[in-house]
């Protein structure tokens, strides 16, 4: 029995991805060699899609905003080459202190 169909898919003319993404929210207090091999790992294991947001990192006091983001940005900075090989998905507008 299969619960997804792991067919890739297409977003607009980005390459094929799968039906599940990396979560990136897992980097809060992780340092760079920890979340570098978190991105290897998910792109070993077929996972492309890698979901971001500027809120994720934040401890809805105000500080943290964008840390996530900035967070994989020193991985991709690291080694450039992991960027080629996913496709980057973002939010915006989720507004604090609201969840």
């Amino acid at each position: 029995m299969t619960l997804v169909d792991d067919t890739p898919r297409r977003i607009g003319d980005l390459q094929p991805v799968g039906p599940l993404a990396f979560g990136t929210w897992r980097f809060t207090n992780t340092d760079l060699g920890h979340r570098r091999d978190h991105v290897t790992a998910a792109l070993d294991h077929g996972l492309n899609l890698f979901d971001t947001a500027d809120v994720y990192g934040l401890d809805w006091n105000g500080s943290g905003f964008g840390s996530i983001e900035s967070a994989l940005g020193e991985v991709l900075a690291r080694d450039p080459g992991l960027r080629e090989r996913i496709v980057l998905a973002t939010k915006v507008g989720i507004r604090p202190p609201a969840p």
